[in-house]
């Protein structure tokens, strides 16, 4: 008899809130003079978006959950009220201090794609607890914006209108629509503190000021939380007798987590068991084409050189284009750590016209740097996890370097 093992992901967004509006707690601390005032923390108010995302496996006992990951979707409000000597702190300013230092804790630690990852696999062995912090080179999400105008009368035909979009903070893009053209504008979202997008079609005035035809904001957690994977837009502006119709496309993805953690038993890279992973949908060749690539330089091992090997750094080109230049490794040897990464935006071409290159070099005062090795590879949807890569100088090997890749499908892309 051939058993099967299925695997089955489910993902729970909800609006969490947690409110003890009595005496949480009360504590004695010890200040100079042997006074030990009591300090009250009491009012407890905290609310945001909470995730809940669980694995369950059919070859796991009751409750057949492999792993379970608890995150917020963004940053909460966080409010409690602290009494010192009978001092409400927030007198001083004091408490608001303290509340913005917690919503800045949770947000570096617990906003997505930081989280509490349970391991739930072998409750015999007890809940192994992991907390993955947020990478602020890992993107959470990816948003897509199609602005298309269209004239309906165009009696006066125009030349200088332009589609701005402004995702987060500092990303703005652009491009000239002229009288009539598409575009979409495929950008990353850093993290969730901006989820605000801007679009606005603008006609350009050489003598006079620019006219908004378009200015609206776009709420991307919002559209998460509805789980609507495309919202649409539509209008008409009119100048005279001549109009034109505005359409936006707003397409946002929450990207699966990639997280990888170290394995003390073996002090190896394990990829936290996620449906994304469990599946490996990266293999699926109707996924598409599209979508985000992440890579990751861990380690070389056993690297060989006429020199000693001291001053060890790393170049990784992408496509042929530099997007990584390490500093010296902080372990040389011929075992140095790198722990690099990078992620991109893939789409128009076949995945495997994308190359990843990797030279290592040995940094040198007096002369030119010496390459240790190199190797280059096509991307590809397979995924990788710390997998050893050799490099090579003229068909001979020089050691091999530990990396990991992974692709996920966007299907907006």
């Amino acid at each position: 008899a051939v058993v099967s093992t299925q695997s089955t992901g489910h993902t729970i967004d909800m609006d969490f809130a947690v409110k003890n509006p009595g005496l949480l707690m009360t504590a004695r601390v010890q200040l100079p003079l042997g006074i030990h005032p009591a300090v009250r923390v009491s009012d407890v108010d905290i609310s945001g978006i909470l995730r809940l995302e669980f694995l369950m496996r059919s070859d796991i006992t009751l409750p057949s959950i492999q792993n379970l990951k608890i995150t917020f979707l963004s940053r909460p409000s966080v409010y409690f009220n602290v009494e010192l000597i009978g001092m409400d702190l927030d007198t001083f300013g004091i408490g608001s201090m303290i509340h913005n230092i917690v919503e800045d804790a949770i947000q570096e630690n617990l906003v997505y794609p930081g989280m509490v990852y349970l391991d739930l696999a072998d409750l015999n062995a007890g809940v192994k607890t992991t907390m993955i912090k947020k990478d602020p080179l890992l993107h959470p999400a990816v948003v897509s914006v199609n602005v298309t105008l269209t004239p309906a009368n165009a009696t006066q035909p125009k030349t200088s209108i332009e589609a701005w979009v402004d995702c987060g903070e500092d990303c703005t893009r652009k491009t000239v629509l002229g009288n009539e053209g598409s575009h979409q504008f495929d950008l990353f979202l850093d993290d969730f503190s901006s989820p605000d997008t801007r679009v606005r079609v603008i006609d350009r005035k050489t003598l006079s000021s620019d006219v908004n035809w378009l200015d609206m904001e776009h709420n991307v957690l919002d559209q998460i939380r509805r789980g609507a994977l495309k919202e649409t837009t539509h209008k008409t502006h009119a100048e005279g007798s001549s109009a034109w119709n505005i359409t936006v496309d707003f397409w946002t993805f929450l990207l699966p987590d990639i997280e990888l953690v170290s394995d003390n038993t073996t002090s190896s890279l394990l990829l936290v068991p996620s449906l994304f992973s469990q599946t490996n949908c990266t293999a699926s060749p109707e996924s598409g084409e599209h979508g985000v690539f992440s890579f990751f330089l861990h380690h070389a091992q056993n690297l060989t050189a006429e020199d000693d090997l001291d001053d060890i750094y790393a170049i990784i080109k992408f496509d042929g284009a530099t997007v990584i230049t390490t500093e010296t490794a902080a372990s040389s040897g011929d075992s140095p750590r790198f722990d690099v990464k990078f992620e991109k935006l893939l789409r128009g071409v076949e995945i495997t016209e994308h190359t990843v290159e990797i030279e290592i070099w040995d940094w040198d005062r007096w002369s030119g740097d010496d390459l240790i090795g190199a190797a280059k590879f096509s991307v590809s949807r397979s995924m990788k996890i710390n997998e050893a890569t050799p490099i090579y100088i003229d068909d001979s090997p020089h050691g091999a370097l530990f990396i990991s890749t992974v692709f996920r499908p966007v299907p907006f892309l």
